[in-house]
């Protein structure tokens, strides 16, 4: 594991554990207390009407819980996949990779800088900011003093968005931005997909304390699928005249697989967290395996 890697995971465990694990009223965001703008509002209420089809998808695009039901909750839960109802860097990291190369093009990159500027002007959507102004830092990089990579960008953004105060609004999204952000940003020779899977590991021991790893590959895999499908996601639900094709079928197939692993998942073995990390850390094979055969 990378030192990048490293700073991240302890970062994160540092937010999650004196900020994110306070009460629900406590870490409500700040935007909740006061009413949504009028468009906001009246975009959410059209998507209720669409039953939990509609109430994932202002989860997914706003973080708006409100028609969920309890047993939707409760297996996305149990699946840890509560930070997909947060939109935060997992969410957003495709649109971002989509439009870098659409704006690849030399007839649209003079568009980019006006494109990304717009996005930083909108009310709200602090986790799209903070890719704006990741973006915008990226495309003028070149005329710093000194040489600096995406992962330091990353970094220096989070931490001024920080001293701004945008982590008290919605401290969950702010925690899970960093942490997706930071590891899909950081040096190394590991995949986005593995980068993920690091991601939502430390998700799945912060918040249940113990391991499942049937419930940890179910939760991977649905994780990487609806980060995928987002862009198209997010797309369709900002579309104004109607929904694109297949939208119904995705969130349909999310809720599928959510229902049926998560009912496997309950009956599948638990294991302690640290003696998960003694397993991944420990270095000589002669310890795992006596560990493993202590446990099995």
């Amino acid at each position: 594991m990378n030192p990048r890697t490293l700073f991240v995971l302890l970062v994160s465990f540092t937010l999650f554990s004196y900020q994110c694990k306070k009460s629900e009223i406590e870490r409500t965001p700040k935007r909740a207390k006061t009413q949504l703008p009028y468009h906001l509002s009246k975009k959410v209420n059209q998507e209720l009407k669409k039953g939990q089809q509609g109430a994932i998808q202002n989860s997914l695009n706003l973080g708006i819980k409100k028609g969920l039901s309890y047993k939707t909750y409760s297996q996305f839960k149990s699946l840890n996949l509560l930070h997909l109802f947060t939109p935060s860097g997992l969410h957003y990291f495709p649109i971002f990779w989509i439009l870098r190369f659409i704006f690849s093009f030399k007839v649209l990159r003079v568009y980019s800088i006006i494109f990304w500027f717009l996005c930083l002007s909108l009310d709200g959507f602090y986790s799209l900011k903070r890719i704006a102004a990741i973006k915008m830092i990226w495309l003028w990089k070149k005329y710093f003093p000194f040489k600096v990579d995406l992962f330091q960008i990353v970094i220096f953004v989070f931490f001024i968005d920080f001293i701004l105060g945008s982590f008290t609004y919605s401290p969950l999204s702010w925690g899970y931005s960093f942490l997706f952000l930071g590891l899909l940003s950081s040096a190394g020779s590991s995949s986005m997909i593995a980068k993920i899977g690091l991601g939502q590991l430390f998700v799945s021991l912060f918040e249940k304390g113990s391991f499942n790893f049937f419930n940890f590959l179910s939760g991977y895999g649905i994780s990487i699928f609806t980060s995928f499908c987002f862009p198209y996601l997010f797309v369709s639900y900002w579309t104004p005249w109607r929904d694109l094709p297949f939208v119904s079928n995705i969130t349909e197939i999310i809720v599928y697989l959510v229902d049926v692993l998560s009912s496997t998942g309950s009956k599948a073995p638990t294991l302690n967290p640290i003696i998960l990390f003694l397993l991944i850390f420990i270095k000589r094979n002669k310890f795992k395996l006596g560990i493993a055969t202590f446990l099995f």
